[in-house]
């Protein structure tokens, strides 16, 4: 489905930066959001250009 946004939580390890490596590859654009930084941003650049990330803690409500 082209232009398909897909939030993913967890994204800067495991299982959440590999559905965020699947979902670039389909052509979707992923929002990655995790706490560690320098993690989540070496899974945005494998990602492509058009992944957004987002550092948060999706635990506390003002982060989200």
């Amino acid at each position: 489905m082209p232009d398909q946004v897909v939030v993913i939580t967890g994204a800067s390890g495991g299982i959440g930066a590999a559905l965020a490596r699947r979902v670039a590859g389909s052509g979707r654009r992923p929002v990655l959001a995790a706490r560690r930084e320098p993690e989540l941003r070496a899974v945005a650049a494998e990602c492509g250009p058009d992944a957004v990330l987002v550092v948060a803690d999706v635990t506390r409500r003002e982060q989200v």
